[in-house]
Protein backbone atom coordinates (compact mmCIF):
# COMPACT_ATOMS: atom_id res chain seq x y z
CA UNK A 1 0.00 0.00 0.00
CA UNK A 2 1.31 3.45 -0.86
CA UNK A 3 0.33 7.08 -0.49
CA UNK A 4 2.07 10.45 -0.76
CA UNK A 5 3.82 10.09 2.59
CA UNK A 6 4.61 6.37 2.98
CA UNK A 7 4.70 2.80 1.78
CA UNK A 8 3.36 -0.08 3.86
CA UNK A 9 4.48 -3.69 3.46
CA UNK A 10 2.16 -6.40 4.76
CA UNK A 11 3.61 -9.82 5.59
CA UNK A 12 2.31 -12.55 7.88
CA UNK A 13 -0.48 -10.27 9.14
CA UNK A 14 2.06 -7.61 10.21
CA UNK A 15 2.30 -4.13 8.72
CA UNK A 16 5.60 -2.34 8.26
CA UNK A 17 5.27 1.34 7.40
CA UNK A 18 8.02 3.59 6.09
CA UNK A 19 7.96 7.26 5.22
CA UNK A 20 9.48 7.98 1.82
CA UNK A 21 12.11 10.11 3.55
CA UNK A 22 13.32 7.06 5.56
CA UNK A 23 14.86 5.44 2.48
CA UNK A 24 18.54 6.06 1.76
CA UNK A 25 19.12 3.26 -0.77
CA UNK A 26 16.75 2.25 -3.55
CA UNK A 27 16.91 0.72 -6.98
CA UNK A 28 16.46 -2.48 -8.94
CA UNK A 29 17.76 -5.93 -8.19
CA UNK A 30 17.53 -9.17 -10.16
CA UNK A 31 16.85 -12.18 -7.98
CA UNK A 32 16.06 -15.83 -8.50
CA UNK A 33 12.60 -16.86 -7.32
CA UNK A 34 11.75 -20.49 -8.00
CA UNK A 35 10.90 -20.36 -11.72
CA UNK A 36 13.62 -18.00 -12.84
CA UNK A 37 14.95 -14.54 -12.37
CA UNK A 38 12.70 -11.58 -11.66
CA UNK A 39 13.41 -7.92 -11.22
CA UNK A 40 12.46 -6.26 -7.95
CA UNK A 41 12.35 -2.63 -6.89
CA UNK A 42 13.70 -2.15 -3.38
CA UNK A 43 13.71 0.74 -0.92
CA UNK A 44 15.95 0.44 2.13
CA UNK A 45 16.59 2.51 5.24
CA UNK A 46 20.28 1.50 5.04
CA UNK A 47 22.80 0.89 2.26
CA UNK A 48 22.51 -2.71 1.03
CA UNK A 49 25.72 -4.73 0.85
CA UNK A 50 26.96 -6.51 -2.25
CA UNK A 51 25.82 -9.84 -0.75
CA UNK A 52 22.35 -8.47 -0.03
CA UNK A 53 22.08 -7.35 -3.66
CA UNK A 54 23.37 -10.66 -4.96
CA UNK A 55 21.09 -12.85 -2.82
CA UNK A 56 18.33 -10.31 -2.40
CA UNK A 57 15.29 -12.39 -1.42
CA UNK A 58 17.24 -14.69 0.90
CA UNK A 59 19.10 -11.86 2.62
CA UNK A 60 16.27 -9.33 2.97
CA UNK A 61 12.99 -11.25 3.19
CA UNK A 62 12.87 -11.08 7.00
CA UNK A 63 13.96 -7.45 7.31
CA UNK A 64 10.71 -5.68 6.40
CA UNK A 65 11.15 -3.20 9.23
CA UNK A 66 14.02 -1.74 7.16
CA UNK A 67 13.32 -2.77 3.55
CA UNK A 68 10.30 -2.42 1.30
CA UNK A 69 10.23 -4.13 -2.08
CA UNK A 70 7.89 -5.13 -4.86
CA UNK A 71 8.12 -7.12 -8.07
CA UNK A 72 8.85 -4.88 -11.03
CA UNK A 73 6.17 -4.57 -13.66
CA UNK A 74 5.22 -1.58 -15.77
CA UNK A 75 1.80 -0.77 -14.37
CA UNK A 76 2.60 -1.12 -10.65
CA UNK A 77 5.91 0.63 -11.07
CA UNK A 78 4.44 3.72 -12.71
CA UNK A 79 1.62 3.89 -10.18
CA UNK A 80 3.99 3.66 -7.20
CA UNK A 81 6.34 6.23 -8.76
CA UNK A 82 3.49 8.73 -8.79
CA UNK A 83 3.46 8.71 -4.97
CA UNK A 84 7.23 8.98 -4.42
CA UNK A 85 9.19 12.18 -4.00
CA UNK A 86 10.21 13.51 -7.44
CA UNK A 87 13.96 12.96 -6.95
CA UNK A 88 13.48 9.33 -5.93
CA UNK A 89 11.05 8.67 -8.79
CA UNK A 90 13.41 10.25 -11.34
CA UNK A 91 16.35 8.07 -10.23
CA UNK A 92 14.24 4.90 -10.42
CA UNK A 93 12.85 5.87 -13.83
CA UNK A 94 16.43 6.27 -15.11
CA UNK A 95 17.39 2.86 -13.72
CA UNK A 96 14.28 1.33 -15.30
CA UNK A 97 15.62 2.18 -18.77
CA UNK A 98 18.86 0.32 -17.98
CA UNK A 99 16.95 -2.66 -16.58
CA UNK A 100 14.75 -2.86 -19.69
CA UNK A 101 17.91 -2.98 -21.87
CA UNK A 102 19.32 -5.86 -19.79
CA UNK A 103 16.16 -7.98 -19.79
CA UNK A 104 16.10 -11.06 -21.94
CA UNK A 105 13.04 -11.59 -24.15
CA UNK A 106 11.72 -14.21 -21.71
CA UNK A 107 12.22 -11.95 -18.69
CA UNK A 108 10.48 -9.11 -20.48
CA UNK A 109 7.53 -11.33 -21.33
CA UNK A 110 7.03 -12.46 -17.72
CA UNK A 111 8.01 -9.38 -15.75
Amino acid sequence: MVDDSKIIMVAAFKKYGHNWSDFVDYGFVKSYSGNGYLYWVYLSTFELTYDQHRRFLKKTRKDLKNIAYFKYNDSNFDEILSFMPKEMAAKLKEEEAEVREQMSLLEEKYH
